[in-house]
């Protein structure tokens, strides 16, 4: 994934792609209403793993490819926040 053409968030980005809403994930995971909006928000070091896992399953995509993509994003985003750039 490029995530220069991708939406700013990495986990809306992988569910965008599979053309997906936050209440059609919640519904096909399980997950309680608002679920999915709830990490999208948060960010993914905040999401339990388990989820993590049934997220990228849905996604077609390995937990590490997820994990890597959202980890390049917010590298991304503390570096456009440091003082020295």
């Amino acid at each position: 994934m490029e995530l220069s053409k991708e939406p700013p968030n990495c986990l809306q980005a992988w569910r965008s792609r599979v053309g997906l809403n936050a209440a059609e994930v919640d519904q096909s995971l399980d997950f309680d209403p608002g679920t999915t909006a709830k990490y999208e928000e948060i960010g993914f070091s905040r999401t339990p793993l388990c989820n993590i896992s049934k997220l990228a399953k849905l996604y077609a995509v390995s937990p590490f490819e997820l994990y890597g993509a959202v980890e390049l994003e917010s590298e991304r985003i503390r570096h456009s926040r440091s003082p020295l750039s």
